[in-house]
């Protein structure tokens, strides 16, 4: 009957079919007897007779419709019966079909499908029941969303003349689908596990992705008002899914299809939205009201590593949260192939993650500017939320609650992450092209009082970094401006939509007079690159001094575990050892998650286009701010925003300037806006590189340490540019870092040849500070070797296994060595070392006087190897001639400011050392004759650890006065005349005098210990460089007067002292230099012993106040009124510029020659010789 229902030409007289099998069963019940067929088709007849020739035009068109209705039945059919396996209700298996198909009792697809859904026996429906014909599994597929999702598919390979019909088939499949997904309607199968096993198949990715796409685009179309919390709860349950496997996985065996699927969500706005809806965390907060704002802040970051994005990025070779286990480098026996494996293994995963992260990132950022917002403030809001891993050493970021300890931020690896994604995202405009588009106002503008439209329309997420101490102090409030500051994420989707609000600098001054432009709006490359930094500043950073850390407590924890060796008891042996194992994990651990080579190339990169566009700051003046500055007295906000400015402001030209010398003398006011861990950061990645991974200076280039340099050069030379002078300490060291030494440790006490001329490289034959087994300055040197377990199960730790680490350089210094001698601005470097060196000090940037040694000490390895180089050396000489020429200058010059505080340093560090090693060896008796036995356990254990920390501070003196010493003796060697000026010549006499008498005369007894070396005591290379001092500056007659008229030290026999000393220590080669200068130094002696004998019973008011000796040249001083002689005032103002009377500020200038005095001394001393003549 089917058949012939299909083959009947009156069927397109109808609509559809079904109204045709709707009339063909009604007419069916008409009684065969009583109706004829004349009867009933009487009404054609009737109307036929009517008018003939219209009824055949009528049938004749019907005719070919029901043709055309008939063949699309067929082939609707055809596909129903090919893509779904559904027979429905009253039709008949194609001609030719060999499959068994799903008969369903509808007369439509869209509930056929339904129907064939919810069947629960599937193969009970199948016709025809026997026979030759099979079932395509498909067809008796039993779960929902595979069912679906392969019926898509098969629609997708349907013919394209098929086209209306598939659409229509699609829309029914993917409607089916999402109805599947909606909770509570197929409870009887894991729908949404089906969903997520269609992405672990790669070769359908494609497939996967257009099939959620148009899913999500039907839900769109068809609840328009309710489809976003249709996709929540549709689609939420599969994120929760993925979640949970995240929660319980690792580094190593994450799944990639997690990615897949999150990638797919990424690039659909709706599901993006569900995305980062189910991983915003409902943060605990402080909500903090006053009489204009209310304030509502994070108080818990941990919360974000908890959500479904913040679970991935958690994934990490570093423990997840504080206080678990680390999950790698805990294999016996620990050898270097096993950790070059792990290492290896870790380096591989995170870069896999990371990048899988970045795609995600990325796809979010392009999916549409709502998206966008969505994902930079999850990022902004985070970041703000975990601020506090940015302060210092912060395992304590924990709180106690009902459970115990639980942390306050987010986990390192997180944070890691993190940074490591964002640099990914800023590579494209690592570029001299994008990084005027940088702006330097942002953090200004970045205050926590912005609305969440405010923060949409302006660009600005990282709210609340406005806090953050900057480059230069900032004393103006900030007013926004309009700028242009385009979007280049790459999806052409520029939203800086302009908005008049106005905000205040973190350093704001409700004094202040005016109001300095911001701009309105902000890019996404601004945006991009703050907010890189501040996860650097919280992540990498962190980690980096976490490492150092680890890298100290494993020296200090070798001291002890070789204390334990040699003794016998084994438990606290154990006891030590496993200690040990866990420190050493965790330094692995710490390095390998800092030392991922693709990580370590985005560094580079991002660095290098922060120092180049940090110095286009510094350099490019806005020409449109000083014009635009307004008043801010008696204005409000409302008031404010009516002075915006209406032109753009270019805070750095498209075309990048040249940096020259002399700088401008203006600094730009763009520079309080940016915060100081934007330089932190790179001082940290420098230092980083030179200790543990020195290739990527030469892998690099000059592309990477060209920009860098300038950076350190520029930031060096004015508190202007950088005002923190703990920072500009820190770029020293960063120089230092920078130098091509291949050695691990790089403060070595390098000699030069015999008279100190520093043009020959260093062969001393001891070890100075190459061969220190531990480290405890802080300089996170001491301990960076590996633990080598041997067949006992005993291993041994030593820094002498470094030539297997792979931080130490394989490449060579070709591009270090390269860059301190063509760097355009190579010829600063000298006088800008200088200045740090100076300023550290002085008044208003000083810092903590024990700090400033640990400052200097970098700064020394500096000089000498700068000091190599001719055209430094050169450099050296001209500063000195400089200082030479204006000695009485009203700002003593640079360089007579430089040799000042080395001797004060040199007399300081040295006094210091050698107290302590006197006080050292009446400890270390007083321990070796049992005497501290004697003593109860605290008061024994108080003795122990005092010693030690007599000898560590011993040990810091004798090096940084050793380093101090030879510093010296380099300079002497080719810069003489100004030691020898009369300013310095009295203050270096008696310094040399003093240390020489130290050593060599009676009291030399008092500091040998018996391991000397253990705290850097080297008093025969002391002595051995002092005498070379002596020598450099011998042939000067000033010197060798000075010297025989330090009252204090000076003695006849010193230098027979001295020469004995050098006899032991192989000094030969200088004895005849040194007797030479002992001659000259007594005659000398003679000389002005006669002077004073003629010149005794001098008036007091000859004297000089302060030195107690015969005036040469009064001066008197301004305030106190006081006179005194011109070079013992000069010598008082280059340390501290008051009047040592009555503290009043005084420079040299200020001082006037006491003319009456002087013609009164001249004429007493003509008549005391007159007297002795006659």
């Amino acid at each position: 009957m089917s058949d012939d229902f299909n083959k009947n030409p009156f069927v397109g007289l109808f609509t559809t079919p079904n109204e045709a099998a709707s009339f063909l069963s009604q007419a069916t019940t008409i009684d065969p007897v009583t109706t004829t067929p004349s009867a009933i088709s009487q009404p054609v007849s009737s109307v036929q007779d009517e008018d003939d020739d219209d009824s055949v035009y009528l049938n004749e068109n019907n005719v070919e419709t029901g043709k055309v209705n008939h063949e699309n039945n067929d082939r609707e059919d055809e596909i129903i019966q090919k893509v779904f396996g559904l027979l429905l209700n009253c039709k008949t298996p194609c001609r030719g079909s060999k499959q068994q198909l799903v008969s369903i009792d509808s007369d439509d697809i869209e509930n056929g499908i339904f129907e064939r859904l919810t069947l629960l026996d599937i193969p009970s429906k199948l016709v025809p029941e026997k026979g030759p014909a099979t079932a395509d599994p498909h067809f008796l597929q039993s779960e929902v969303i595979t069912y679906l999702f392969e019926c898509y598919c098969r629609l997708e390979q349907q013919n394209k003349a098929d086209n209306d019909i598939v659409e229509n088939f699609k829309r029914i499949t993917l409607r089916s689908a999402g109805t599947a997904l909606q909770p509570d309607i197929f409870q009887d199968q894991e729908v949404h596990s089906q969903f997520l096993r269609l992405f672990m198949d790669d070769s359908q990715s494609s497939q996967v992705e257009k099939f959620t796409q148009e899913l999500a685009a039907i839900i769109m179309t068809d609840y328009p008002e309710d489809a976003q919390h249709i996709f929540m709860s549709s689609f939420k349950p599969i994120l929760e899914f993925i979640h949970q496997e995240v929660t319980n996985s690792n580094l190593i065996v994450y799944r990639q299809y997690w990615f897949n699927i999150i990638h797919t969500f990424s690039n659909i706005e709706p599901l993006a939205k569900v995305l980062i809806s189910y991983s915003t965390p409902i943060l605990s907060s402080t909500t903090t009201t006053t009489t204009t704002t209310t304030t509502t802040t994070s108080v818990q970051g941990s919360i974000y590593g908890s959500t479904l994005l913040g679970s991935l990025l958690s994934l990490s070779c570093l423990p997840k949260t504080f206080g678990e286990p680390f999950d790698f480098f805990n294999d016996k026996p620990l050898i270097q192939p096993t950790i070059t494996t792990t290492e290896g293994n870790i380096w591989t995963a995170m870069n896999a993650l990371c990048e899988s992260l970045y795609k995600v990132i990325h796809c979010l950022l392009k999916c549409s500017s709502e998206v966008r917002h969505l994902t930079l403030d999850w990022i902004g809001k985070c970041l703000q939320a975990n601020a506090s891993r940015g302060k210092l050493w912060n395992n304590s970021q924990t709180s106690i609650g009902g459970n115990g300890l639980s942390p306050l931020v987010v986990s390192d690896g997180f944070m890691l992450n993190l940074g490591n994604v964002l640099l990914r995202l800023c590579q494209p405009f690592c570029t001299l092209k994008k990084t005027p588009k940088i702006d330097p106002t942002y953090c200004a503008a970045a205050v926590e009082t912005l609305t969440e439209d405010e923060r949409r329309t302006r660009g600005i997420h990282l709210v609340g970094i406005n806090k953050e101490t900057c480059l230069i102090p900032s004393t103006t409030t900030i007013t926004i401006a309009d700028d242009d500051d385009d979007d280049d994420d790459g999806d052409g989707d520029g939203d800086n939509n302009s908005s008049s609000s106005s905000s205040s600098s973190s350093s704001s001054d409700d004094k202040s007079d005016t109001i300095a432009a911001a701009s309105i709006t902000f890019g996404f490359v601004t945006e991009c690159f703050y907010l890189t930094h501040r996860a650097l500043d919280l992540g990498y950073r962190v980690v980096l001094d976490k490492l150092m850390k680890t890298n100290q407590e494993l020296a200090r924890i070798q001291r002890i575990y070789n204390d334990a060796q040699a003794s016998s008891n084994s438990e606290v042996f154990q006891v030590i050892t496993q200690r040990m194992e866990m420190e050493m994990t965790k330094y692995l651990s710490y390095r390998a998650s800092l030392l991922a080579p693709e990580l370590l190339n985005l560094l580079a990169k991002f660095h290098a286009t922060t120092a180049f566009w940090l110095m286009q700051v510094n350099i490019n003046i806005p020409t449109n701010l000083n014009d635009n500055l307004i008043n801010n007295k008696n204005n409000n906000n409302d008031n404010e925003k009516n002075h915006l400015m209406k032109n753009n402001l270019n805070f750095l030209d498209q075309e990048p300037k040249l940096v020259t010398f002399p700088l401008p003398e203006t600094v730009p006011e763009t520079l309080k806006y940016i915060p100081e861990f934007i330089v932190e950061n790179t001082i940290g990645f420098i230092c980083f590189l030179r200790r543990f991974n020195p290739n990527t200076f030469e892998e690099q280039g000059e592309n990477f340490l060209n920009p860098i340099l300038t950076e350190i050069i520029v930031l060096m030379e004015s508190p202007k540019r950088l005002f923190n002078p703990h920072l500009r300490a820190q770029l020293a060291e960063t120089l230092e870092a920078l130098l091509p030494n291949t050695s691990p440790l790089s403060y070595t006490d390098d000699s030069e040849s015999r008279l100190g001329d520093g043009n020959d490289d260093d062969d001393d034959d001891d070890d100075d500070d190459n061969d220190n087994d531990d480290d405890d300055d802080g300089d996170g040197d001491g301990v960076s070797a590996f633990i080598d377990y041997d067949d006992d199960d005993d291993y041994s730790f030593s820094q002498r296994q470094r030539q297997q680490q792979p931080h130490l350089s394989s490449l060579g210094t070709f591009n270090r060595e390269k860059l301190f001698i063509n760097h355009p601005h190579c010829n600063q470097i000298v006088k800008n070392l200088i200045e740090v060196f100076v300023s550290i000090e002085m008044t208003g940037q000083s810092v903590q006087f024990e700090q400033k040694f640990n400052y200097r000490r970098p700064m020394y390895t500096v000089m000498k190897y700068l000091w190599k180089i001719k055209q430094h050396r050169d450099n050296f000489k001209r500063l000195a001639k400089e200082a030479e020429d204006n000695m009485e200058a009203v700002k003593p010059p640079l360089f007579l400011r430089f040799i000042n505080l080395l001797m004060n340093d040199a007399v300081f560090l040295l006094d210091e050392a050698l107290s302590n090693m006197a006080q050292l060896k009446q400890m270390l008796r007083a321990r070796e004759n049992g005497e501290w036995d004697k003593l109860p356990a605290h008061e024994r254990d108080q003795k122990i650890s005092y010693l030690h920390h007599i000898g560590m501070t011993a040990r810091f003196d004798n090096i940084l006065g050793r380093e101090t010493i030879s510093t010296f003796k380099m300079l002497t060697s080719e810069i003489k005349s100004i030691f020898c000026h009369s300013t310095m010549v009295d203050r270096i006499a008696s310094m040399l005098n003093y240390l020489l008498l130290e050593l060599v005369g009676p009291n030399k007894k008092n500091f040998k210990v018996k391991d000397q070396k253990e705290y850097e005591f080297n008093p025969a290379k002391l002595v051995l460089n002092i005498c070379v001092i002596y020598i450099n500056l011998g042939s000067n007659s000033n010197f060798t007067l000075a010297v025989s008229q330090d009252g204090r030290s000076y003695r006849d026999n010193l230098f027979k002292l001295a020469e004995s000393v050098l006899l032991r220590i192989g000094g030969i080669s200088i004895l005849g230099e040194l007797n030479n200068l002992a001659v000259r130094v007594a005659n000398a002696a003679a000389i002005k012993k006669q002077e004073e004998e003629i010149l005794t019973d001098a008036p007091d008011e000859f004297l000089d106040p302060i030195m107690s000796t015969l005036m040469v040249d009064p001066v008197i001083l301004p305030s106190s009124k006081i006179s005194v002689d011109r070079q013992t005032i000069a010598r008082h103002l280059l340390s501290d510029q008051t009047d040592p009377f009555n503290r009043s500020p005084l420079t040299m200038d200020m001082v006037k020659p006491d003319v009456d005095l002087y013609n009164r001394i001249q004429e007493w001393i003509s008549l005391k010789k007159q007297q002795h003549t006659t």
